[in-house]
């Protein structure tokens, strides 16, 4: 049974919050319902002054277990941290270990709009990079962008720090899809001065116009952080060829869960291996210079792998709802 729980997070008025609860209902169900006494501490939007009462508060309880949870953001929280108290602490979500859980990909198969596959798109932009926050690996990417002139031949937007005016404005907003403002907090403009319009490609003619998406993740390391969200399966469910700006591009990352990579498909035009952030700005200056009947033949010769990779997403999601509904292994 459950005698705490510590969460700083999202309300449960958001329906991505809710869904994170399912999950943790049903995985959590083997150790819920027994008679072990659990303490739980969600991770999301957790700091050192909560840290602090929560460890305050546990010397007043009685417990036999503690399980943090890693879901909706990177994980901050760390198993370490209850080093103090002679209890088993189970780490769920976006940790290293085996009680990992995907719940972006889960979150992204069931909310996203998703949008068939376009044999034909009318390629104008050899590019697309979105970001919102502006965090220290985005911004140093647009500035590279800035640097060598490629902003004029992609889609780029980022967001502001602390004002509603984007330092890089895109109307990328698709006026015909179905939305829900209910998903996460944050929706509107007034943080970062881009909608939070996480279910959706966007502007449609944008997505079918630009020919390679550079994801530019919430964490730059994302093997290190061991954490995606939605921004990596866009791309995916969104049939296009993609890198992730991070030290490998996201090769590791994606090629241990079974995703084709990129890294070999543009040998007739960019001879170097691309698997690094240095030629990654390579390969979008050579893009660059690329006329559309390029862009139209690399799509068709890439369209396998595109939909291999969509076909591996539901696959990877079903492996995480068998895991969860197996439940938790623990022992205590």
């Amino acid at each position: 049974m459950i005698v705490k729980e510590y969460n700083y997070g999202w309300g449960k008025e958001f329906q991505l919050k809710q869904l994170e609860q399912d999950i943790l209902d049903e995985y959590l169900k083997p150790l819920i319902s027994s008679s072990k006494r659990i303490v739980i501490v969600n991770s999301t939007w957790y700091n050192i002054d909560h840290h602090a009462r929560v460890v305050e508060e546990l010397h007043t309880l009685e417990f036999d277990a503690i399980v943090i949870v890693s879901m909706i953001d990177c994980a901050i929280v760390e198993p370490s941290w209850f080093s103090a108290f002679d209890v088993p602490v189970y780490a769920v979500g976006y940790y290293n270990n085996n009680y990992d859980i995907d719940f972006w990909a889960i979150a992204v198969d069931r909310y996203f709009e998703m949008i068939e596959y376009n044999p034909r798109p009318l390629i104008n932009k050899s590019f697309m990079n979105l970001n919102r926050k502006p965090h220290w690996h985005r911004r140093k990417l647009v500035q590279q962008l800035q640097h060598y002139n490629l902003l004029e031949h992609g889609y780029v937007s980022l967001g502001a720090e602390n004002n509603d005016q984007p330092e890089i404005a895109l109307n990328n907003i698709d006026t015909n899809a179905v939305r829900s403002e209910n998903l996460a907090p944050n929706y509107n403009i007034q943080q970062n001065g881009i909608v939070n319009d996480i279910m959706t490609v966007g502007n449609i003619d944008n997505w079918n116009n630009h020919f390679i998406n550079i994801v530019s993740e919430t964490v730059y390391d994302i093997n290190k952080n061991h954490f995606v969200t939605e921004k990596t399966w866009k791309p995916i469910v969104g049939y296009k060829p993609f890198f992730i700006y991070d030290p490998d591009l996201g090769g590791t990352w994606l090629e241990s869960r079974g995703f084709e990579t990129y890294i070999k498909d543009f040998e007739d035009i960019y001879p170097k291996a691309i698997d690094n952030p240095h030629a990654l700005i390579g390969l979008l200056l050579t893009l660059s210079i690329q006329d559309r009947q390029y862009f139209n033949k690399k799509t068709i010769d890439l369209k396998q792998k595109v939909l291999y990779n969509k076909d591996n997403f539901s696959k990877y999601v079903r492996r995480q709802w068998k895991k969860i509904k197996e439940g938790i292994i623990c022992q205590i």
